[in-house]
């Protein structure tokens, strides 16, 4: 079974996207769900994207994003704010 852990559970803690990683795999995840808020903050970051968290044998499984429930359209408005990079 594939297990991922999501941002939004390190909501209160200040700990980094770098810092989420390394504890994911130490206790045994092979995710990360990304809470649409925190991708939005590490747009400005290209060094943490896809390449940076498959070094860590991580995939983003989720993208997580409160505009899925209030837009009509709840893909593309996701789509619409993710970096090209992404």
């Amino acid at each position: 079974m594939n297990l991922s852990v999501c941002t939004i559970t390190f909501r209160h803690q200040l700990i980094s996207i770098a810092e989420i990683a390394k504890w994911s795999v130490a206790n045994g995840f092979q995710g990360i769900e990304l809470w649409g808020a925190h991708a939005t903050n590490l747009e400005d970051q290209p060094e943490y994207g896809k390449e940076w968290l498959s070094s860590y044998a991580l995939k983003t499984s989720m993208l997580s994003d409160c505009l899925l429930y209030t837009s009509p359209s709840p893909r593309d408005a996701t789509l619409s704010r993710m970096p090209a990079s992404a």
